[in-house]
């Protein structure tokens, strides 16, 4: 998306990251389903487990990508998705978050699974969650920041660029294997993320001939990623929250040199550090978000190279939403990128955007409609994004967004692989 809008509330308050007790999805279902768990306390005993199925739910979709470019108006792409919470033994502490999609596609194949069927765990965790303090292993996605796709300080989870662009953003993301232990106090949040194995993003299909050689992993095959988040509420009514972070390049480079077996594409993912602020304020209908990030050794985004080339980045990221009448909202922001390499042919130091977006619900909220816009008056690049969504009854969901990129090469959005696409869902919840 162009922005990330979340709730219109301060980050530490609501606990956007994950392991709300507040947010969790509990959807209930007209039943009850008792069953039998198996426990190990020096002998095996039995106990009757209550009120598992009101928390689970799901959806069955059909969507489809088309693109002008590659003259593909329908990829059609049935899928079905569950998600709920399950709470172990008899505590209520204690539970398991899942969150799975199945999805096919009738035309290509998944670059992940390089299979036209594909699996993918959004979410498989323990949690245990206190009065004041949170623990979750497992399969999980983070929300750092508010940049999104734009190199803020959102780096825990890479994202799947094969993918066709999705309308959420939160959907290119792929879940890693990690622990996250987090306490929240009336207005003070602290969490550590600590990553062993980090998950990469796919390598789309090489040409015929071409050898993909990747980096030497390090000891025990292992590249742990760790993060730490630090913040608070002041007295002033801002948000403030401190990142850090350490992580592979999230944004894969490939080096085609030639060698004895032909032409070898060789994968360059350096070890960054992230360091990140955000800060958020509210004064009444206005909601006001700043976000500045430097990423320390990052792959130079620039083709063509002959060797291995690292740089750093800095980016900041202002956006502000005001909520007009009948939940009317609109949003402007200002994105820019500075890196400390020099600029080439192929390569552009530092990039400015300006974006806004307008979004307006209808019939209640059943007809949800909005116009983006994001782009630079210096080099050309734009990014036009419009939709709707029509909820029919409680279950039923239509959903339509088109896409028109212009990018030019070197900059911030052709990094990003946009096209112009169509898409469209259907989508029955239950």
């Amino acid at each position: 998306m162009l922005f990330s809008i979340k709730t219109l509330c301060v980050e530490s308050a609501c606990l956007a990251d994950v392991n709300t007790p507040s947010l969790r999805l509990r959807l209930r279902f007209p039943m009850r389903l008792s069953a039998l768990a198996l426990i190990c306390s020096g002998h095996f005993s039995f106990y009757e487990a209550q009120a598992d199925l009101r928390n689970w739910g799901g959806s069955v979709e059909i969507s489809s990508i088309g693109s002008l470019e590659d003259r593909v108006l329908w990829n059609l792409r049935p899928s079905f998705n569950l998600k709920g919470e399950q709470q172990l033994w008899d505590s209520r502490a204690l539970s398991l978050g899942v969150d799975a999609r199945l999805r096919a596609d009738t035309q290509s194949n998944f670059a992940r699974s390089r299979s036209r069927y594909d699996l993918r765990f959004d979410k498989a965790a323990l949690q245990w969650v206190g009065q004041s303090a949170s623990v979750s292993l497992g399969w999980q996605k983070f929300i750092w920041g508010d940049t999104g796709f734009l190199d803020g300080v959102d780096v825990l989870n890479a994202r799947d660029l094969t993918e066709p662009l999705y309308t959420d953003d939160e959907l290119q993301k792929l879940a890693v294997p990690a622990m996250s232990l987090q306490y929240l106090a009336a207005s003070t949040v602290f969490q550590v993320v600590i990553i062993p194995q980090p998950e990469r993003s796919p390598i789309p299909d090489l040409p015929q001939g071409v050898i993909l050689r990747k980096p030497r992993p390090l000891l025990f095959g292992s590249e742990p990623e760790f993060g730490l988040k630090a913040g608070g509420l002041l007295t002033s009514g801002w948000d403030i929250n401190g990142y850090l972070a350490s992580h592979l390049e999230r944004v894969p480079q490939l080096r085609f040199l030639a060698s004895a077996q032909g032409v070898e594409a060789r994968l360059y993912e350096p070890r960054v550090f992230t360091l990140g602020l955000t800060a958020t304020q509210t004064v009444g209908d206005l909601v006001v978000r700043c976000e500045g990030a430097a990423h320390i050794n990052r792959a130079l985004p620039e083709e063509g190279l002959k060797s291995e080339v690292s740089s750093d980045q800095f980016v900041l990221n202002l956006t502000a939403d005001l909520t007009l009448f009948d939940d009317f909202l609109i949003s402007g922001q200002l994105w820019g990128e500075r890196w400390t390499a020099p600029a080439s042919s192929a390569f552009v130091s530092s990039n400015l955007l300006f974006g806004g977006r307008a979004q307006k619900p209808f019939f209640s909220g059943r007809l949800e409609a909005y116009v983006g816009a994001l782009g630079s008056f210096a080099s050309g690049e734009n990014l036009l994004t419009s939709g709707v969504n029509f909820r029919a009854l409680e279950s039923w969901q239509i959903a339509a967004d088109v896409y028109f990129a212009e990018t030019s090469k070197g900059y911030a959005l052709s990094r990003r692989q946009f096209k112009n696409l169509i898409s469209s869902s259907l989508k029955y919840q239950f």
